[in-house]
């Protein structure tokens, strides 16, 4: 944990250094302490910190967790597919996006 003051604020600011994966503060939580004091601000950024572990912990919420690059591409093309069938754009197209994806841009 980190915390560090922005030119444009008076309250020192609080980050974590490693990943925060299912927790509702996104992969690199960071919050701001709301106080102007370097000492408060450990306390305060200690006890949001300790927070962090905890919902981690329990699991955290996984309704905010990023969703993975397949499961993204799976619902773009769904959402492709349903151009094609209102003729926005041709089969071929969406044809040639999936290939594309599966020769050069998938995960393997």
């Amino acid at each position: 944990m980190e915390i560090y003051l922005y030119r444009a604020s008076r309250f020192y600011q609080a980050r974590t250094v490693g990943r925060f994966h299912g927790t509702k503060h996104g992969p690199r939580p960071r919050t701001s302490i709301k106080t102007e004091s370097r000492a408060g601000a450990f306390k305060a950024a200690k006890e949001w910190y300790n927070g962090l572990l905890l919902e981690q912990s329990k699991g955290g919420p996984t309704a905010n967790r990023s969703p993975d690059f397949k499961n993204v591409v799976d619902e773009l093309f769904k959402t492709d597919q349903g151009r094609v069938e209102r003729r926005e754009f041709s089969q071929s197209t969406l044809d040639n996006n999936i290939s594309i994806f599966n020769t050069t841009l998938s995960v393997h």
